[in-house]
């Protein structure tokens, strides 16, 4: 048997278990076990195996993995067969123990139907046995493999679901009872649990617990999604109220969660318990939407006033037919009179009074009002009355006369009433008659704003959260939440971009069950098409007219699916679109997928390109991995146009959308064309790791068809006008570098420009090489310099000057590249264009700060910031807010300087260009040193410095170190880091890290002060700046002054310390006040 219900293995009679290797071949296993015997696509594979980070040697990685299944399963005579366009698992689905567990569990299901509870049990055993563990324990990461995982625990809970059902047949209500509670404290939102408990505890004899679990499942409901409980637990209900009232009636539910917001309401609440207190009642009244957190302010109202010594009494209107007139108030006076068996019939004396009577019904609100008081005379009393919306007429007339008799009682009263419900006349009478009470106040309650979705993050996060993630992670939740405080806590105790809860996807999936089916087709279309829905499409794929759309889409609101707003209609929240989305077969949703894009297609017919990328999308999506000539072509047209307005990441995303689509019997040309393009877009979109594997792509196709051209087009790319190369930290690409060689050999036939572009390009390829290495990028930069200029061509200039002035970017070079620097801004708009110009500028804004020069580093970094927003370069952004954060902490605006540091954070997370982490750390530090807090950033320093791609923050990690006094810890990750002697590589960052080791030498007398001074000293740069521009930590000289004083040189000193201080007097002249580092 192939088991899956845990760890995964393969079990044969008389063999010991086979264990799939783990992590992806396992994976791979499993995916093709979802499918017994149909093939699955090796597109829809590798997009699970890999998601949104593909092998550079796509299909052939996978095809690895397959032999690799192929030898441990075919000893076992499980067969995986390659059948176009994928692989198929030959195996019986009796074998796979998934399969073999949901046939249990249908058996079970039959066998309970019939009420054979015997039977019964034996197939639950069954489906027991068979379950060792979370679904596909151990194996990679997918997202068809964790949502199969999530239906699969579903199951495993309606085992124990139907255990409890077989004991309640078997008689064992009590055991029954205990189980149905296990399984409602799993999945609080599941309306079966709730109504099996319910009839557990009935037959067990607990009638009134039974009526109690109702009202805490409803008041569940109503705060999280905004509904009542179904047909079959009301009906339940109803024939539960049949029974005698018991003593726990009226008892007040559990205390609330964290309460945040809301604070004119809590304030409110607080007021009338307090005026409660001292003699004079209060009414508070909650009203809104369904969902919206009325009850949750009416538990904080009753946990306020308990925790002050208020008697609390707590009663909820019961919906639907069944429940008898005043049994609000006969919970109410349950709750302050438990002594009374039935407190209404004691309040009537056994008289049978006719409630539509006036002068009767007057009397008895009199009565109950009376009795109410009279506990309230004994001592303050806190009354919440729930749902308001669905009392009787006479619990009503009792309500308003209490209001009118209020005044002098130690007694507050908070009413909620749920809308659009209360416009019934009689409840809408009542709310307007509470309103003009002068003790009463009334609220109406709204979705829970930005500011008070961000007090609810904090009161969930263990740290402090920087603002700008903060502000990052509240959008994401008011858009998947709209502000609903349930799923707001839900979320924030779990995944806050996982799954939708299955409890909650469940009890949606049944509420939509319950409305017309028409009304569900639309939504399961309307899922696929977004948040936002477009009745206009919606109508054409479903070929029907606009006011079926819209009395579908009323209906869908009855229930909090969607809403209508001033844009139109939508989902509630992201959430509700997953609930139908995840009711939905993948093959379904496809099919859907497929007539949306059809309805986009036909409705813009006259300007296919409006709807382009929305088409694109459905395409693609329709397509089930599968190439489709359709999806290709709208693609690339999407691809296209993305770029031309210059939204790289959209157009690289389609781009590869479009590469996935694309015929396997294109050309290989074709395809390269299309590599070339992704490659293009990726890089311009901040992808450099992904732009250097797809380039390998072409690279390797290019040399395989011999095609030269292609192979000098891509290797150009390697020296387009970029802030920095394509490199990681170190990395050098010498399978790429010895391409060049031929190109550029003597004799070599090759058109100037393609030349110049190859020269410029391996200078940049040679920077992080050997010596030799990178005094040749030097030579090519030149070499492409003084072939440009010759040219008279603006363009290939700049591209040769940006080649020129990264190759010298070295220490004591900065004179050379400001020369260079200096020459590509004089090219102005003509040097390769706007982007050209934004990049001569950051980069010569930065070699101006070195050199003291803030009025010019003020002048290039200005104008860079005036022309980055015509243009959708995100390096661009993130490198000119980290020179704003920079001069913020200059001019002492550290509030500022912390957001902009963490807004350049969040613009480079979302490429992969190295130095993110590295320029963070360092501004982190930069700002804890100016506010004496370095103690708070330096674990965080180590933990990145100890990786190794992070390697270049090790002096970083040190010097923190040692500035908290943390002396023998940072000796020791000197000796584990190899940091005793200075760096000799000579690399962009070797001023700002020479600076680093001077610090360190001085603090721990290692590396010698000696070389820490000639280091130092040789840099030339007169203010230390960390990377372009993005810390400054004051004059070089001033710390060439502390070595010299360490070493007993006190001309040396002296003569440096003069330096510093002028230098610094000129700082604060340009600055106009006195300069922070």
């Amino acid at each position: 048997m192939l088991a899956l219900l845990g760890p995964a293995e393969v079990r044969m009679p008389g063999a010991p278990a086979v264990i799939p290797q783990a992590g992806r071949v396992a994976a791979l296993l499993a995916l093709l076990a979802l499918e017994p015997g149909r093939v699955v696509s090796a597109q829809r594979l590798m997009g699970q195996l890999w998601e949104d980070d593909p092998p550079q040697s796509g299909v052939s990685t996978l095809y690895v993995y397959v032999s690799r299944l192929r030898r441990q399963l075919e000893p076992l005579g499980i067969r995986i067969a390659t059948r176009p366009p994928g692989y198929a698992l030959e195996l019986d689905p009796e074998a796979i123990d998934v399969v073999a567990f949901q046939r249990e569990i249908t058996r079970a299901e039959h066998e309970s139907r019939r009420q054979d509870w015997s039977a019964a049990m034996t197939a639950i055993d069954r489906a027991r046995e068979l379950w060792r563990g979370d679904p596909f324990a151990g194996l990679a990461a997918c997202s068809d493999l964790r949502l199969e995982a999530q239906r699969l625990l579903r199951l495993h809970r309606r085992v124990d679901e139907l255990e409890a059902r077989v004991l309640l047949g078997l008689g064992d209500a009590r055991r029954a009872a205990a189980m149905a509670r296990v399984l409602t404290e799993a999945e609080p939102l599941d309306e079966s649990y709730w109504e099996l408990r319910m009839s557990a505890e009935h037959e067990a004899g607990n009638t009134a617990i039974a009526l109690a679990l109702f009202d805490e499942f409803r008041e569940l409901l109503a705060d999280s999604l905004g509904i009542d409980p179904g047909p079959r637990v009301r009906e339940l209900h109803t024939r539960l109220l049949r029974d005698p009232v018991r003593a726990s009636a009226g008892e007040a539910p559990e205390p609330s969660a964290t309460t945040v917001g809301r604070t004119a309401q809590r304030a409110a609440v607080d007021r009338a318990i307090r005026d409660a207190g001292a003699g004079r009642g209060r009414i508070v009244v909650f009203e809104g939407a369904a969902g919206i957190g009325k009850t949750h302010l009416a538990r904080f109202a009753a946990e306020r006033a308990a925790g002050l010594g208020l008697r609390v009494a707590w009663a909820r209107s019961a919906d639907g037919a069944g429940a008898p007139p005043l049994w609000m108030w006969t919970r109410v006076l349950a709750a302050l009179e438990p002594e009374l068996a039935d407190p209404l019939a004691e309040l009537r004396g056994g008289r049978d009074v006719e409630l539509r009577d006036d002068h009767a019904r007057f009397a008895l609100s009199e009565e109950i009002v009376g009795r109410v008081l009279a506990t309230a005379a004994r001592g303050p009393v806190l009354l919440v009355l729930d749902d308001i919306q669905w009392a009787d007429a006479a619990s009503l007339h009792a309500l308003r006369l209490l209001a009118s008799s209020i005044r002098e009682a130690a007694c507050a009263v908070v009413v909620t009433a749920r809308h659009p419900e209360s416009a019934r006349a009689e409840v809408a009478a009542t709310l307007a008659a509470l309103g003009r009470e002068s003790e009463a106040s009334r609220h109406l309650l709204t979705p829970f704003s930005p500011a008070e979705v961000a007090e609810l993050v904090r009161a969930y996060s263990r740290e402090p959260l920087e603002p700008g993630a903060l502000r990052d992670r509240v959008e994401r939740l008011v858009e998947r939440t709209g502000g609903n405080a349930f799923f707001l806590t839900s979320l924030l105790a779990g995944e806050e971009d996982g799954p939708l809860p299955a409890s909650v996807a469940e009890l949606l999936a049944q509420r939509i069950a319950l409305l017309p089916e028409e009304a569900q087709r639309l939504l399961e279309l309307a899922a696929v098409g977004g948040l936002a829905l477009q009745p206009r499409v919606l109508a054409h794929a479903l070929a029907c007219t606009a006011h079926e759309v819209a009395d579908a889409l009323e209906a869908a609101a009855r229930f909090g699916v969607v809403r209508a707003d001033a844009d139109g209609w939508a989902f509630s929240h992201s959430l509700a679109r997953d609930a139908v989305l995840g009711s939905l077969p993948r093959s379904r949703r496809a099919l859907l997928h497929a007539r949306y894009a059809d309805a986009l297609a036909a409705l813009h017919a006259g300007d296919p390109e409006a709807a382009i990328e929305e088409l694109a999308h459905h395409r693609v999506e329709a397509a089930l991995g599968v190439p489709s000539s359709d999806a290709f072509a709208a693609c690339m047209v999407a691809a296209d146009r993305a770029r031309a307005s210059l939204a790289y990441d959209r157009a690289a995303r389609f781009r590869a959308d479009a590469l996935l689509m694309l015929d396997p019997d294109a050309t290989p040309r074709e395809r390269v064309e299309v590599l070339v393009l992704l490659t293009e877009e990726q890089r311009s979109a901040g992808d450099v790791q992904g732009a250097a594997s797809t380039l390998r792509r072409v690279l390797r196709t290019a040399q395989a068809l011999g095609d030269r051209e292609t192979t000098v087009r891509a290797l150009a790319l390697l020296g387009s006008i970029t802030l920095w190369n394509w490199r990681q930290l170190g990395e050098v690409d010498r399978e790429t570098i010895a391409l060049f060689e031929p190109l550029l050999a003597e004799g070599a036939v090759l058109p100037l420009g393609q030349r110049i572009e190859l020269h410029a390009a391996l200078s940049l390829e040679l920077y992080y090489g050997d010596a030799a290495e990178r005094e040749r990028g030097v030579v090519e930069a030149d070499r492409a310099v003084s072939l440009a200029g010759a040219t008279g061509d603006s363009a290939l200039l700049a591209r040769a000057l940006g080649a020129q002035v990264f190759s010298r970017w070295r220490p004591g070079r900065d004179a050379e590249r400001l020369a260079s620097l200096d020459r590509w801004v004089a090219l102005g708009g003509d040097g390769g264009s706007a982007p050209g110009e934004i990049v001569a500028r950051l980069h010569r804004a930065s070699v101006r700060l070195a050199a003291g020069d803030v009025d010019g580093w003020f002048e290039d970094s200005s104008r860079a910031g005036e022309l980055i927003p015509r243009f959708g370069r995100m390096e661009f952004e993130a490198q000119y807010t980290g020179q704003l954060a920079c001069a913020a902490m200059l001019g002492g605006r550290l509030d500022e300087a912390h957001e902009l540091v963490e807004r350049t954070y969040a613009i480079l997370k979302r490429t992969s260009i190295w130095g993110g982490d590295w320029g963070r750390a360092v501004q982190q530090l930069t700002l804890a040193r100016l506010e004496n807090r370095v103690g708070e950033v330096v674990d965080e320093i180590v933990a990145k410095a100890s990786e190794d791609a992070h390697r270049s923050l090790r002096w970083t990690a040190v010097l923190a170190l040692a500035e908290v006094d943390a002396t023998g810890e940072a000796r020791s990750m000197q000796a584990r880091w190899g940091l005793r002697q200075v760096p000799v590589l000579p690399y962009w960052g070797s001023d700002f890290e020479r600076a680093q080791v001077a610090e360190v030498a001085v603090r721990l007398g290692t590396p010698l002060l000696t070389e820490a001074y000639e280091a130092l000293a040789d840099s030339r740069a007169a203010l230390i700046t960390g990377g372009t521009a993005l810390a400054c930590w004051g004059p070089r000289d001033a710390l060439l002054a502390r070595l010299a004083a360490r070493l007993g040189w006190d001309d040396a000193a002296a003569h440096h310390a003069a330096a510093a201080t002028r230098l610094t007097a000129d700082v604060a002249a340009q600055l106009g006040a006195a300069p922070r580092w």
